[in-house]
């Protein structure tokens, strides 16, 4: 999860991770695994994951990444899954039968697809409004379970998020960058741990020869510093300074500013703060970023200036977004807000949960909204009961406001989803128009 000031999951972590020594059986064909009638639907629906249960074979004793043959209890074929290891999450799936069906085809034609499917981002790197930060390859939307690559300017960024990418981590890397060209430095990620608390080099040089100093992306010509982590290495971070699943919503908000002529804007929970960044760069007249981190604020300025943009039209606010809701002004009222929080935090002796505080902390953004102001809100709580369009709406209601307009506002195309599997979603959003 992203932290501190941030806790939204890229995806998610495997339960049980931290492995006993076992002595793993090895086979040249896929062994055979039976796996539960519940399972076995959830996959007929589109899910890719087999789950550990009590009618799922134990694959303990599998090397983590190995190929196995999954049959249902009832003797349905499923496909081949790659092994998870102990855990909950047994296996995922490699050349799945049924709804959402993997490629049987090489790694080197998956790559291929997944880029071809981000042409338009790659072939922009050369453009006017250059974007150098962006996904190449988002896990078992791209038939690559738990794998992700970034491109962050001239490196790759591996996120490896389980022990079985081990088993096809390299070949993709290989055939990434024959199809790429040039020869860029990789950095590897592990979102796993196999050792104790503080021993794990979570960040690591992969191939090549990686900058260990933080440097510059592009994003539709703007300027931000990141940082891939190569300085800290036993520091688990799930960013590197910008959050590229935003890049479009950071756009949409920036043509809203472009098209009302400016306005007051908040950035709540704004971390390194690209969404204000973008703002005042689009127009806004006077942007607020609060956020509890002093390194991202401190970020933040130096994203200001990258870009040359006054900072007088800038107010950075150092405290906890719930602290600094309690002392709002009634009267305070902004032509848009951003509210894109973590899942989890911790403020001093307060525990902050986007399940618990979300519903109330919408709610206030919409009451210290203008008329024809704009929300942004975002979540990742992927066993949410309620949908966030519906949370919106009923904050709505409850406070007597009404919305011109509720739409959609999740990630850009380089972050695909898969139907029937929202724990691969980067996140919901929403954008609501004040009345």
């Amino acid at each position: 999860p992203r932290a501190p000031a941030r806790g939204r999951p890229i995806g998610p972590e495997p339960a049980g991770c931290r492995v006993a020594e076992t002595v793993f059986s090895v086979s040249k064909r896929p062994v055979g695994i039976a796996v539960s009638h519940a399972t076995a639907v959830a996959l007929g629906r589109g899910h890719p994951w087999i789950l550990t249960d009590s009618e799922t074979s134990d694959v303990g004793g599998l090397r983590p990444g190995s190929l196995a043959r999954a049959r249902s209890v009832r003797g349905k074929d499923l496909g081949e899954f790659r092994i998870e290891g102990p855990g909950r999450i047994a296996a995922r799936a490699w050349s799945k039968i049924g709804k959402n069906r993997f490629s049987t085809s090489s790694i080197a034609s998956r790559i291929g697809g997944a880029l071809e499917r981000r042409s338009k981002l790659i072939r922009g790197i050369r453009g006017e409004q250059a974007t150098t930060a962006f996904r190449l390859i988002h896990g078992e939307a791209d038939g690559l379970p738990g794998l992700m690559i970034d491109r962050v300017a001239d490196e790759l960024r591996v996120l490896s998020m389980w022990r079985g990418t081990s088993a096809f981590e390299r070949e993709a890397v290989d055939a990434l960058i024959d199809i790429l060209g040039g020869d860029p430095s990789v950095v590897m990620v592990r979102h796993f741990s196999d050792r104790p608390k503080g021993q794990l080099l979570s960040v690591s040089a992969f191939r090549g020869d990686p900058n260990p100093l933080p440097f510059t992306v592009e994003e539709h010509g703007l300027l931000f510093e990141v940082d891939t982590g190569l300085a800290d290495p036993f520091r688990s971070r799930p960013g590197f300074g910008l959050y590229i699943d935003q890049r479009v919503n950071r756009e949409r908000i920036a043509e809203r500013i472009r098209s009302s002529q400016g306005g007051r804007w908040l950035n709540l929970f704004c971390h390194t703060g690209a969404f204000s960044v973008a703002a005042l760069h689009a127009g806004a007249d006077e942007v607020t970023s609060v956020d509890l981190s002093r390194p991202y604020l401190k970020t933040l300025e130096h994203n200001l200036a990258l870009n040359a943009i006054d900072s007088s039209r800038h107010t950075a606010i150092k405290l906890d977004v719930r602290r600094f809701v309690e002392k709002w002004s009634s009267r305070d009222r902004y032509d848009g807000i951003i509210l894109d929080p973590p899942t989890a935090a911790t403020a001093g002796r307060q525990f902050w949960s986007i399940r618990k505080n979300q519903a109330q902390l919408v709610e206030q953004c919409l009451s210290h909204l203008t008329g024809n102001g704009t929300l942004l809100v975002c979540r990742n709580d992927h066993g949410a009961r309620v949908g966030l369009r519906d949370l919106v709406q009923r904050a709505a209601s409850k406070l007597g406001v009404k919305l011109a307009s509720i739409v959609d506002a999740g990630p850009g195309p380089d972050f695909p989803a898969v139907e029937g599997f929202p724990e691969g979603n980067a996140f919901d959003g929403v954008i609501a128009t004040r009345s």
